[in-house]
C-alpha cells in the first residue's frame, strides 16, 4: 500500500500507459499505411496484367486471322482441284474402256512422246484422280508451311 503513495511509481505508470497508447495508435497508423500501399501495387499489378492480357488477346486474334485466310485460301484451291478433276472426269468418259480379254494391242513404236491422248478411259481416270490427290497433298502442305512460316515471322 505504501508503494502506491510513491510518486515514482505514478509517474512510471503514467510513461509505461502513455507509451503503450503511443505505440498501439502508431501500429495503427502503420497498418494502415502498409495496407494502402499494398492496395496501390496490388492496383497497378491488375491494370499491368489487364494490359499485357489485351496486347496478347490481339496478337492472338491476328494469328487466328492469318489462319483463316490462310485455311480458306487453302479450301478455295481444294475446291478448284475437285471442280477440275470433275470436269476431266466429265471429258473421259468419252474415251473407250479397256477390253476385258484379248491381247493388248501394241504400243506403236514411233511414238515421239507420250501424251496420254491414246490411255484407255480407266487409265486415264485413274491417273486424274491421282494427279488431283498429289495436288490436294501440295495445296495442304503450302498452307502448312505458310502457318509455320507466319507463327516464326512474329
Amino acid at each position: 500500500m505504501a508503494l502506491l503513495l510513491n510518486w515514482r511509481v505514478w509517474v512510471a505508470v503514467a510513461i509505461a500507459a502513455a507509451l503503450t497508447f503511443a505505440g498501439f495508435f502508431l501500429y495503427r497508423a502503420g497498418k494502415a499505411n502498409v495496407r494502402s500501399d499494398f492496395d496501390a501495387y496490388r492496383i497497378a499489378q491488375t491494370i499491368a496484367l489487364q494490359k499485357a492480357d489485351a496486347t496478347y488477346r490481339a496478337k492472338e486474334q491476328a494469328w487466328q486471322d492469318s489462319a483463316n485466310q490462310t485455311t480458306k485460301a487453302k479450301d478455295e484451291a481444294i475446291q478448284n482441284i475437285h471442280a477440275r478433276l470433275d470436269d476431266a472426269l466429265g471429258e473421259l468418259r468419252k474415251r473407250p474402256q479397256r477390253p476385258t480379254s484379248g491381247p493388248v494391242p501394241p504400243a506403236p513404236s514411233n511414238c515421239p512422246s507420250a501424251t496420254g491422248a491414246r490411255l484407255y478411259g480407266d487409265d486415264a481416270e485413274f491417273l486424274s484422280r491421282f494427279a488431283a490427290r498429289a495436288a490436294t497433298v501440295a495445296a495442304e502442305r503450302d498452307a502448312c508451311y505458310a502457318l509455320q512460316a507466319d507463327l516464326q515471322s512474329r
